[in-house]
């Protein structure tokens, strides 16, 4: 070991890399370990993927392991299948860590218009609510609206990887869903609606003509 150089340049499909020998020894029971101690050069050739290959690379190179990836980095199975492959466990494990989740949650709510005695002629008619429904993972709706979320029509359990469409709140205030979503970190990305009809109908009273249905989306990354 006394007579080889303590660097080693590897060419990742004509990407080249030169870093110390000790970097690529960093995990001991890793492919990479083995490759280099078998090297009879200090050059190796990788076909792999150049990107991939240096984010790896640049791991190794950090204290603690740790994947260092560009803010628009979207390609970590790939990542993880390759650090699986020359079986860098700690690297595997950090991927794993790192690797940032999308959480989707949808606010539903069934509405009117409050009418009093006067009907439409009344000054001012209030937003009426029936109730707010929730959709989305079930341990992801519990962190975020906790215990105002009612699970009553829920028969799923405590298991945690379920979506469900069937959680609603409590309360019919739909601010307070919000703040609850913005504290957890979501951001708000789309919103739908169906409209009341357009028509009048005398078969219907004031408050069921003016019926409609919203729905607004928040997104999450982690």
């Amino acid at each position: 070991m006394s007579g080889r150089s303590q660097t080693i340049t590897m060419d990742i499909s004509g990407r080249e890399v030169t870093c110390m020998r000790q970097i690529f020894e960093r995990e001991p029971k890793s492919l990479l370990t083995e490759m280099v101690k078998q090297a009879g050069s200090e050059k190796i050739f990788l076909d792999r993927d150049p990107s991939i290959m240096l984010l790896i690379i640049n791991a190794l190179r950090h204290p603690q392991l740790k994947i260092i990836a560009p803010d628009n980095f979207d390609n970590w199975n790939k990542l993880k299948e390759e650090a699986m492959y020359w079986k860098l466990d700690n690297i595997t494990e950090n991927v794993v860590k790192q690797n940032p989740q999308m959480n989707t949650i949808t606010v539903a709510y069934h509405g009117t218009l409050m009418f009093g005695k006067q009907g439409l002629s009344c000054d001012v008619n209030f937003r009426k609510i029936m109730r707010i429904l929730i959709c989305g993972r079930t341990n992801i709706c519990r962190e975020v609206f906790g215990d105002t979320l009612n699970e009553t029509r829920y028969g799923g359990g405590m298991m945690e990887e379920n979506y469900t469409s069937r959680f609603y709140l409590k309360h019919t205030f739909l601010e307070q869903a919000f703040d609850c979503l913005m504290c957890n970190g979501f951001k708000f990305v789309s919103a739908s609606t169906m409209t009341p009809q357009g028509m009048p109908d005398a078969r219907y009273h004031d408050d069921h003509r003016f019926m409609h249905y919203n729905q607004f989306v928040f997104q999450r990354r982690r």
